[in-house]
């Protein structure tokens, strides 16, 4: 079965792209997209984004995933959501999110749910609280996903940090832990690093990014030895 990525249309038997870029293939599977360098994303079905709520209304919120429209996030398409018991979200909360629905035709639909859980389970979607979002391009947040950016392993191999990365040129970057001297500090050191390292490598060769990254931790040890 073909799955089809950011970028590509399916037209009968053909791919059709939709914006200018590199036609790409992952591995030996039958997933396909187009890798290209601009910002504004458009939405593809089962694409991780990350969004920010802007209006709430009774059944729904509308969500920026930085696309050319809104998104729709029902309100009960989160783990163990009900009528009587609803997400309370609010305009500026981020939130980590699967594309269910995408058409030319009408504002993509959003879920909070696994798309192969039966029972319903988020699997790390839902709300993003705290943390910081780095804004890149979409085809910066596809190189560290499938690993030819490896700035994010490089400054994980000496310090702890989670990410959630979106399709959409958003990744959010925060401490694994709260902070409070010894290596903890570090922890929150990487989260600077880390967004450093997205901005400067963005649109970067592997080696170009290497060489980025190795003078950010240069640069970082002399200021902690400094203090």
């Amino acid at each position: 079965m073909v799955r089809i990525g950011t970028g590509l249309r399916q037209e009968g038997p053909a791919l059709v792209a939709t914006k200018p870029g590199i036609f790409q293939q992952a591995g030996s599977s039958n997933k396909y997209w187009v890798k290209g360098r601009q910002k504004r994303y458009i939405p593809t079905v089962n694409d991780n984004i990350i969004g920010i709520i802007i209006e709430r209304h009774a059944e729904s919120f509308d969500v920026d995933i930085n696309a050319p429209t809104k998104a729709t996030l029902p309100a009960l398409a989160f783990e163990g959501a009900t009528r009587r018991n609803r997400p309370n979200l609010k305009p500026g909360d981020t939130v980590y999110a699967r594309v269910e629905h995408a058409s030319r035709d009408m504002e993509p639909e959003l879920t909070c749910i696994e798309q192969h859980s039966g029972g319903g389970q988020s699997h790390g979607y839902g709300q993003l609280k705290e943390g910081l979002l780095v804004e890149c391009s979409t085809a910066q947040c596809r190189a560290v996903q499938d690993g030819s950016n490896k700035s994010l392993s490089r400054i994980g191999s000496g310090m702890s940090f989670e990410v959630a990365i979106g399709n959409n040129g958003k990744i959010w970057v925060n401490s694994s832990s709260s902070g409070g001297g010894g290596e903890e500090e570090g922890d929150g050191r990487a989260v600077i690093l880390v967004s450093m390292a997205l901005k400067a490598t963005d649109g970067k060769s592997g080696s170009e990014a290497d060489v980025i990254v190795d003078r950010l931790l240069q640069e970082s040890d002399k200021m902690v030895r400094r203090l």
